[in-house]
């Protein structure tokens, strides 16, 4: 063979190799471009399953709903739910308590009605299967631990442990693990591996308010996140849902809002009354209690005791009319 024909022989394998690379090269980027479109389609069909059955089940006080989730990770930041840039359009987001991911085979999701002390609407509950929340409680807290057991819904993955139990635990390796300490704060347990959250709550006024404290573990210490309030149940598994500071504060106040909407019909309806029954002073003691709470959680100056107080004084209230027999306000 002449030293030009070998010469030939080497371009065309040379050429075939690279057009053969080539080839490759886009088969593969394509086959990529697939199953991403293929993921994303998928993750677009269950967000609108998601949507459907929120929508739907958001409107029913004391509903449960087990969803199928697809192998991915949803994120969650008080505004919206959502899947690498896709989320839900119609989905009302201001009242629901959700950890900030969501991943696992099932989403449990239930829904609470908000009295305070009057409707104020519903609360919407999501978690996960692979979502741990880990209760220690010891003899000084049994009640408030069998407060949060009644309110807690009983598909969610809740161990409740005496806090002698605390240093044995055992990291499962879920993805969100929130430890809620009703009695002392303790530091890490030893065998966590992942970063996890810790909550302690502290309760007021036979358990029915309080303050939570969030923490993180980036390593073998908790690190303070935040301190907010809590009034009701409702708020209570809320804080112990999220883990998370920013997110429980962001539900929260977005549910207060509601909460002023509601009192300003009141007020407009008690008004009405006032007028139509002059000599009726619960009314006007009604009122006054109501305007004083309103402007002090308006500006953010008030305490839970406090809240809470006034909502009583605005329950007795209504209870007295209702005895007298004259039109409650709520």
């Amino acid at each position: 063979m002449s030293k030009k024909g070998a010469i030939e022989i080497q371009f065309n394998w040379i050429f075939v190799l690279i057009a053969g690379a080539l080839v490759l090269l886009i088969i593969t980027g394509f086959v990529f471009r697939w199953m991403k479109s293929a993921q994303d389609s998928v993750a677009a069909e269950s967000l609108r399953n998601i949507d459907s059955i929120i929508t739907a089940t958001g409107t029913v006080e004391g509903e449960t709903n087990l969803i199928d989730m697809p192998d991915m990770a949803m994120s969650y930041d008080c505004k919206h739910l959502g899947y690498k840039g896709l989320s839900l359009g119609s989905l009302q987001t201001g009242s629901l308590f959700s950890p900030g991911r969501l991943k696992g085979s099932k989403i449990i999701m239930w829904v609470d009605g908000l009295f305070l002390p009057f409707y104020t609407g519903n609360v919407m509950y999501l978690t996960s299967n692979a979502a741990k929340y880990i209760i220690v409680s010891n003899s000084t807290t049994r009640e408030l631990n069998k407060t949060i057991a009644k309110a807690m819904n009983n598909h969610v993955n809740v161990q409740y442990i005496d806090e002698s139990q605390y240093p044995l635990l055992l990291d499962e390796n879920n993805y969100h693990t929130v430890v809620v300490f009703l009695s002392e704060l303790k530091n890490p347990a030893p065998s966590f591996k992942e970063p996890v959250k810790a909550v302690k709550v502290r309760a007021y006024d036979n358990n029915i308010s309080g303050e939570l404290e969030f923490y993180t573990a980036p390593g073998i210490h908790w690190v303070p996140n935040g301190t907010s309030a809590w009034t009701g149940n409702e708020m209570l598994i809320g804080g112990i849902i999220t883990g998370e500071h920013s997110l429980y504060e962001c539900v929260h106040s977005n549910l207060m809002g509601r909460w002023g909407i509601v009192v300003a019909l009141l007020k407009h309806k008690l008004k009405i009354f006032m007028a139509e029954y002059p000599s009726e002073v619960t009314y006007a003691s009604f009122n006054d209690t109501l305007s004083d709470l309103y402007k002090s959680v308006e500006t953010n100056s008030y305490s839970t005791r406090e809240f809470m107080n006034k909502i009583a004084r605005i329950e007795r209230s209504n209870t007295i009319l209702a005895y007298k027999g004259m039109p409650v306000v709520y």
